[in-house]
């Protein structure tokens, strides 16, 4: 029993021995790990870089799960997406290219965009009854019956051609864009506004001046009266104040009767109103009314 006893202890003193031996006399090795050899992903606070792919269902952020990339879902993220790639490396026609700013604010860069500056350049502009800018003439406008011309008359419209004028000083063109109301001002005209819209000339005369076109029948006129020696009447017609209404003409004179081929009574503005009566062209006089204030642009 003593010599049982006195094994079981040299043994155990020995195994003691031995892993004290091994334990204190380790050394790490200084040489390089074998190349097959790669250091496993760890929670250190070492930076780490791995030449295969990575896959995982979802990347989080550690400070903020409600930020994640999510492969095959949609991704969420604070902040911007930046990228060092220059606008040379950045060659790509597949439609899906994620392209930075700076290489959109090159591409476009490189658009030949039209600077309006004369006569010729032309804007087009659609949307609800949508206008041209303020230096420019208004050409045609588009409705569902089609392209109709600036000055036709349409209660909505979904796109307008417009074109830069040369002669643009700062103030409202008139109708049909020939003359602008400084250039009506200028030549002792006074802009107003016809019931169409347009903004035309009025001038103190009886017609337009040098370069300028009457508009419409916009005009003021004065009364006058129709007398014919035969009759002891007259025939008034009377003028009217600066509107779309135009000249007026008094005719005075006598009926002639066919059927009875005689005279039957005096005539005013062609009023005969027997059977077969008419007014004698031989036996009466007329007049018209006189401009005093005429519409132009």
């Amino acid at each position: 029993m003593n010599k049982q006893k006195t094994l079981i202890f040299s043994l155990s003193a020995m195994l003691f021995l031995t892993t004290s031996f091994l334990v204190y006399s380790w050394v790490e090795p200084t040489t390089t790990m074998p190349g097959s050899y790669t250091a496993p992903i760890n929670t250190s606070g070492t930076a780490q870089t791995k030449t295969g792919e990575f896959g995982a269902s979802s990347f989080v952020d550690a400070n903020n799960p409600s930020y994640y990339l999510n492969p095959s879902g949609n991704c969420k993220i604070a902040g911007g997406i930046t990228s060092d790639l220059t606008i040379e490396n950045i060659n790509s026609s597949d439609s899906k290219t994620l392209v930075t700013r700076e290489y959109l604010d090159f591409a476009l860069s490189k658009l030949n965009q039209e600077v309006i500056t004369n006569s010729s350049n032309m804007l087009y502009v659609d949307g609800t009854n949508p206008v041209c800018p303020t230096t420019m003439l208004v050409l045609f406008r588009h409705s569902s019956a089609g392209w109709a011309l600036s000055s036709g008359s349409l209660s909505s419209w979904d796109a307008v051609v417009c074109a830069q004028s040369s002669l643009y000083d700062g103030t409202p063109y008139l109708a049909y864009y020939i003359h602008s109301s400084l250039q009506c001002s200028n030549s002792r005209g006074t802009p107003v506004t016809a019931t169409d819209g347009n903004i035309i000339c009025k001038f103190n005369a009886s017609t337009c001046p040098s370069g300028w076109a009457r508009y419409m029948n916009y005009m003021a006129t004065s009364s006058c009266s129709a007398a014919y020696s035969g009759t002891a009447l007259t025939c008034p017609v009377s003028g009217h104040a600066f509107s779309n209404v135009g000249q007026s003409t008094a005719y005075i004179g006598v009926c002639y009767n066919v059927a009875m081929s005689s005279i039957t009574r005096s005539c005013c503005g062609y009023e005969c109103t027997h059977n077969f009566d008419y007014c004698y062209s031989s036996r009466y006089s007329s007049c018209t009314t006189s401009i005093s204030e005429i519409g132009c642009y």
